[in-house]
């Protein structure tokens, strides 16, 4: 199972508005793109950076949602890791 981390590089705040719609800014540092993340994008975001693993699982329990697809969030890690945005903690 892959384990996720937050870069040292990136910086985050989240911002939730009252209907529960969640959004995630990034900003690599020192000098990045920033990035925004809005709801599933910024919830896979967040689990995969502070929690770390079971991260398809742990997304469909917060979203209410067990038929998303765990394909999609797989690669939707895959290119938050290749946009620096996320790294892999370990590999097991």
């Amino acid at each position: 199972m892959t384990s996720y981390r937050a870069p040292r590089r990136v910086a985050w705040v989240a911002e939730e508005v009252e209907d529960g719609h969640v959004t995630l800014y990034l900003m690599p540092l020192p000098a990045g793109e920033p990035v925004i993340l809005r709801d599933l994008a910024a919830v896979i975001w967040d689990v995969a950076a502070t929690e770390g693993d079971q991260v398809a699982a742990r997304v469909r329990d917060l979203m209410s949602r067990p038929d998303a697809e765990l394909d999609m969030i797989q690669d939707f890690l895959a290119e938050l890791v290749e946009a620096g945005l996320l790294e892999v903690a370990n590999d097991g």
